[in-house]
């Protein structure tokens, strides 16, 4: 029964498996997407580094990735990958078991797999603790699972694509066993279930320069205008370039410039177009930088942006300009909203402007008649007193007018103004003891809040009745922020009777709420003290000598009886 279990496990373990035809066509395409890889989610399985993007590598030298999991349990037994490559820029020459199934912990059944440079593939390798029934030997995490080494062949770009293959029983997988080795076998990642724990690799040796944005300063014109092409270029070589942009429009050459940029830097250039003699309607613009020696990946060298209309016929309205009378404003206040609005375009035109904080409506007035290039200076008065305190975004939208084409400066945003507010507030006062006498030392708390948006310095002063007890400042007391200030009130020479106890906080510059600057006690009695006890020696000293007086009395009384009855 064993001997059947051990013989089941070991061809799990050790088979290689058959690759066919078709799958090596279809791994060939596969190689053939360029697709430079991404961070994969923890814990994976994955190419490190994950991307290799160095035009040293040139034919001839040998390149080693490792694949690494980052799985950091204690309950790792086993593994197993394979994966393609491509076979015109890298030759598999090696592979080596990593530190993560190793023979310190137990013996192990190592795989190392077999490459087919024809094809670009390694086919299936693994690595796992040997071992007859339970327990199995497990290890932890995080590790490398092998190192590949290749040479370089040749110049372009290579995937380096784990298999993943949910319908493959020999993709990429970590294995694991639960209960120290004592439980069951199961998948700690598998790519049927988590595709997004594999992390495949990408390899470059070659330049890649592209275009990545072609911006016209319009999208409409009249015949003869000047127009600025702004062509974005990157560089995502290793190395320092220089190479020549040329912009068109449709098959027709704008104009050329020679661009030279330092490893993985951008830049934009501008060329200028001069629509003079240009038949009117829509021309498509685009950019293209030529091809440097050995770059493969010429995809993205071209960029095209969409199109330009050239007419004599142009409606185009915009807002140029919108400024706040202020951007730090106290809840409550008005605001003026300055806009500023031009026509662009050709012919008078009639239109609304809106305004808003963030996506709120504020107003809204309409422009009429405003002639070719000229300007008109719009005001809208914002009353903030229903505004929460905060941030908020101010906006002006033109609205589009017939036949305009170019919508983009419809919408002008300002930037922030913040609502503020100031406002300190006397939340609480206790008083100890409760009930006192004339001359008792009575301790009074006060706690302060911010309940503003700013810093504030204040003073807070209590009161019996309307007579000062005492007062003490607060210094840079934070928004929402509490301070807790004690009083001691000297009764000695305060009569006996009920007094009101307050405190108040003086009111800050900017504070309109000032209710909440003034917290009553209630009533405070203070009370006569008890008449005072003679001394104890006095006391003694009277009975004694009311005693002795009795005493006598009564004898004296005695005789005088005795000697009347004599």
């Amino acid at each position: 029964m064993k001997a059947r279990r051990v013989t089941r496990e070991l061809r799990r373990i050790v088979l290689l498996p058959i690759i066919l035809l078709l799958t090596l066509q279809a791994l060939r395409v596969l190689n053939s997407t360029i697709m430079e890889a991404s961070a994969a989610v923890s814990p994976y399985i994955g190419v490190v580094p994950p991307s290799t993007i160095d035009q040293s590598l040139v034919p001839g030298l040998n390149y080693t990735i490792s694949i690494y999991t980052d799985y950091n349990g204690s309950d790792v037994w086993g593994y197993e990958f394979k994966l393609t490559f491509d076979p015109n820029v890298l030759e598999g020459i090696e592979v080596v078991n990593g530190d993560l199934i190793t023979d310190d912990v137990g013996p192990t059944l190592w795989i190392p797999g077999t490459f087919n440079n024809t094809a670009g593939t390694l086919s299936l390798t693994g690595n796992a603790f040997f071992a007859i029934g339970l327990p199995k030997p497990v290890t932890s995490g995080p590790g490398i699972l092998a190192n590949v080494t290749f040479t370089v062949v040749g110049y372009g770009i290579s995937n380096i694509t784990l298999g993943t293959d949910p319908e493959d029983s020999e993709r990429t997988k970590l294995i694991g066993y639960t209960e120290g080795g004592n439980g069951i076998r199961y998948n700690i990642i598998d790519p049927e279930t988590m595709p997004d724990q594999i992390q495949h690799g990408f390899f470059s040796n070659v330049p890649d320069i592209a275009v990545v944005g072609v911006t016209p300063s319009v999208v409409e014109a009249k015949p003869g205008t000047i127009i600025d092409v702004n062509v974005a270029v990157l560089n995502s070589g290793s190395e320092s370039e220089s190479f020549n942009v040329t912009a068109y429009y449709d098959s027709s050459e704008i104009d050329t410039a020679e661009v030279s940029l330092g490893a993985e830097q951008n830049t934009t250039l501008s060329l200028a177009w001069n629509t003079t003699g240009l038949a009117e309607g829509n021309y498509t613009i685009s950019a293209y930088a030529w091809p440097l020696p050995n770059e493969t990946d010429i995809a993205d060298n071209t960029y095209v942006d969409g199109e330009v209309r050239i007419t004599s016929l142009i409606h185009d309205v915009a807002v140029v300009n919108v400024t706040p009378s202020s951007n730090v404003i106290l809840a409550g206040d008005d605001v003026n909203i300055t806009v500023t609005v031009r026509n662009k375009g050709t012919e008078t035109e009639t239109f609304d402007v809106a305004v808003y904080y963030d996506n709120n409506a504020i107003g809204t007035q309409t422009v009429t008649d405003l002639a070719q290039d000229a300007e008109e200076t719009l005001t809208f008065l914002w009353d903030t007193t229903s505004i929460t305190v905060g941030n908020y975004t101010i906006k002006a939208i033109a609205s589009s007018v017939n036949g305009e084409a170019n919508v983009a400066d419809n919408t002008y945003v300002d930037g922030e103004i913040e609502i503020i507010t100031h406002d300190v507030a006397v939340t609480s006062i206790t008083i100890s003891p409760l009930n006192a006498t004339v001359g008792e030392n009575v301790t009074i708390t006060v706690v302060v809040k911010n309940n503003g948006t700013e810093m504030e310095t204040f003073n807070v002063k209590v009161y019996y009745d309307t007579t000062d007890i005492g007062n003490k400042d607060v210094t840079d007391l934070y928004p929402d922020d509490e301070e807790t200030l004690t009083f001691t009130w000297d009764t000695t020479t305060v009569d006996a009777g009920d007094y009101t106890i307050k405190a108040v906080a003086s009111t800050v510059a900017g504070e309109t709420v000032t209710a909440n600057n003034t917290k009553t006690y209630g009533t405070f009695t203070l009370s006569s003290p008890s008449p005072a006890w003679p001394p104890i020696e006095v006391i003694i000293a009277a009975a004694a000598i009311t005693i002795v007086a009795l005493g006598s009395y009564a004898i004296l009384k005695r005789r005088r009886k005795s000697s009347k009855n004599t």
